[in-house]
């Protein structure tokens, strides 16, 4: 493999990382609205447990594809970092595409199954249903900066210095 073939082939990868962990969220997405969802304790778990399976084995295998492909580009790319606006400002959200998920996400992930699961098992649905607007929120904020992610690279506007 060529030093040319390098990036089409990050980019590539980079491409079914944005498949994979866009397509997982948004499934994610959907799943919390099937009948049953957040009223009824085994649909809930049943759920919860599948949205846990496709985070392990879509959204972080997208999401470590798209950092790792995209540090390929940047470092054996024409850009780099800091020296394109929109690839800086790509690269920013990101960033927070990564924080938001590693910090806030998976952590609530875990509790929601744990609550259901607990739920299940005759508890209460009071800690289910308060941390489900945090997972609420914050996955909203991932698609949004994910879409956005997206039209800055593929629109990759001037973004000029002054107002």
């Amino acid at each position: 493999m060529n030093n040319d073939s390098i990036p089409r082939t990050a980019k590539a990868f980079h491409m079914i990382g944005l498949a994979l962990f866009l397509g997982s969220i948004l499934g994610h997405a959907i799943m919390s609205v099937v009948p049953g969802s957040g009223s009824e304790a085994q649909t809930t778990l049943v759920l919860r447990q599948g949205i846990e399976a496709a985070t392990l084995y879509l959204t972080l295998p997208g999401l470590t594809l798209l950092v790792v492909s995209g540090l390929v580009l940047t470092l054996r790319g024409k850009f780099g970092f800091g020296r394109v606006r929109w690839l800086t400002v790509h690269q920013l959200l990101a960033l927070a595409i990564v924080v938001n998920t590693v910090f806030v996400l998976l952590p609530t992930g875990d509790a929601l199954l744990a609550a259901a699961e607990s739920w299940a098992r005759g508890g209460t649905a009071a800690e289910l249903q308060s941390t489900a607007v945090r997972e609420s929120v914050a996955g909203t904020v991932n698609i949004v900066l994910a879409v956005a992610a997206v039209f800055v690279a593929a629109i990759r506007p001037r973004l000029a210095r002054h107002v």
